[in-house]
């Protein structure tokens, strides 16, 4: 007991997020549904030999970067999580907590049950980890549904480190210089402190995530409440600020920021002349140069999506060094009444993968019962 003991304390706050229960190891599955939209179904615990296995789905599954991952997990392996969240973002997969039963098809695609939309699935543990690493997340329960084939969200739960032996003694990484084979055979490997903290910071997730984790009691499980998943940066749709800013010549401009993967965006909307404008300030993560954005077509065919296009009206590009910066005005062609109500604002840019993933990051939702851009229609230019 005394080894046990030894070996527990040192897997430090890292260990939080390891499963402790036994269950299906986690399996990967191609799923549609009647419209013909086409996600990744993940199902099941993460363990160790998790992340080949979806290296193996995606070589046979074929074109299927930028999809979106819907996971339903108990949790599993920390280590094998974040190897997972890893090879998520690599591949520019998205991620959202959501259950897809169905029936397996003859082309071995599932197709979805359509009477299943209000089951929402479960990703706790470890399988918050590996969700944290898709490009885009959904988790809110103000996820619009169009952006993620209609189905719904669930919860994101997270839980202190339990010792459990059903799963073996958990352990931390060999110390340098040793080869940790006294800790047992087939025995998960917990990464340390550092390495999840790292993980974190490089996928865009606060570690208050950790911090968070270990105030909940062993054998309870703790969802994320909604302001959790904004503050955290765990979910893609909601802003991270929506401020109105009233001035003098009457004129008002509702302000939303937004941390994505392609860049920070302040997004500035108003009313010009009877359309809603925006003028979207973005500070780019893409490292791209400033010639290059014409060639990829970014913001060349932008829509919004249910109301039409966003035409791009200027663009204007700071580059400093290796860091580029850029003004884009776009003018919303829809009416201004309809605009007006929207609470959602989904953007869409069919011209190739960088200008679809800009104009996804672009994308946000007004929470519940929040009116400003009610207030454009009075504040007109």
């Amino acid at each position: 007991m005394g080894k046990v003991a030894a070996i527990v304390q040192v897997a430090t706050c890292a260990a939080i997020f390891a499963h402790a229960e036994i269950a299906t190891a986690m399996e990967f599955r191609v799923v549609r549904n009647a419209n013909e939209d086409r996600w990744i179904a993940a199902e099941g615990e993460i363990d160790p030999t998790t992340p080949a296995s979806f290296l193996a789905f995606m070589d046979a599954a074929g074109a299927l970067t930028g999809a979106l991952v819907h996971l339903d997990s108990e949790g599993g392996d920390l280590a094998a999580a974040i190897r997972l969240g890893d090879l998520f973002r690599a591949y520019r997969l998205g991620t959202v907590v959501s259950a897809s039963p169905g029936a397996e098809q003859p082309d071995g695609i599932r197709l979805v049950d359509p009477d299943s939309s209000g089951e929402a699935g479960r990703c706790a543990s470890a399988c918050v980890l590996a969700y944290s690493g898709g490009e885009r997340r959904f988790a809110s329960k103000d996820t619009d549904p169009r952006w993620i084939s209609g189905r719904s969200t669930g919860r994101l739960e997270v839980h202190e480190f339990g010792f459990d032996t059903g799963l073996g003694v958990v352990r931390d990484r060999a110390p340098a210089g040793g080869d940790g084979a006294d800790a047992g055979a087939g025995m998960a490997a917990v990464p340390r402190e550092r390495e999840v903290f790292d993980y974190l910071s490089r996928h865009g997730v606060s570690a208050e995530l950790l911090q968070i984790a270990m105030l909940v009691p062993g054998g309870a499980s703790l969802p994320l409440t909604e302001a959790q998943l904004t503050r955290l940066a765990l979910d893609s749709g909601q802003p991270r600020s929506i401020e109105m800013r009233g001035y003098e010549n009457g004129v008002g401009i509702v302000e939303v920021a937004l941390t994505r993967p392609s860049g920070d965006y302040l997004l500035e909307l108003y009313c010009r002349g009877g359309h809603i404008e925006i003028l979207a300030s973005v500070d780019w993560k893409l490292g791209l140069a400033a010639d290059e954005f014409e060639g990829l077509g970014i913001f060349a065919a932008t829509a919004l999506a249910g109301h039409g296009a966003a035409r791009l009206s200027k663009v204007e590009h700071a580059p400093d060094g290796e860091h580029l910066s850029s003004k884009v005005s776009l003018v919303l062609e829809g009416p201004m009444a309809d605009l007006a109500g929207e609470r959602i604002f989904r953007f869409e840019d069919p011209t190739g993968p960088e200008a679809a993933a800009v104009a996804r990051d672009m994308s946000f939702a007004f929470p519940e019962g929040n009116t400003l851009p009610r207030l454009l229609p009075r504040t007109c230019l």
